[in-house]
């Protein structure tokens, strides 16, 4: 009982004061009082100029992968399935029959 084995020791959440943050207004029944300000205030995104650190070479490389990208999206519903199957279908029609699978076995 009294041997500290050394284990992981959890880490405790501290409380904060009560009295530190500042109380929302509230109507007659205790409901909070809708202020727009406030909702614009957290809805809005707050803008930082970010220092892109990105070398040349990155930046031409995410914009080549976002210009794959929506070429494979444009491409991607153009046909159905069943189109996708016959136009397989053709061009495997086409190849020679050097490519066929070749019988193995007796039979």
């Amino acid at each position: 009982k009294g041997v500290n084995l050394g284990g992981v020791k959890k880490k405790k959440k501290q409380k904060k004061p009560e009295g530190s943050a500042p109380a929302a207004p509230t109507d007659v029944h205790g409901d909070e009082v809708f202020n727009p300000a406030d909702f614009e205030e957290e809805q809005a995104p707050k803008r930082q100029e970010v220092e892109d650190t990105r070398t040349p070479a990155e930046r031409r490389y995410e914009e080549t992968l976002k210009e794959r990208e929506a070429k494979r999206l444009a491409t991607v519903g153009e046909l159905s399935h069943r189109e996708k199957i016959q136009n397989f279908n053709q061009y495997l029609d086409k190849l020679s029959e050097h490519h066929d699978i070749p019988r193995v076995g007796p039979g």
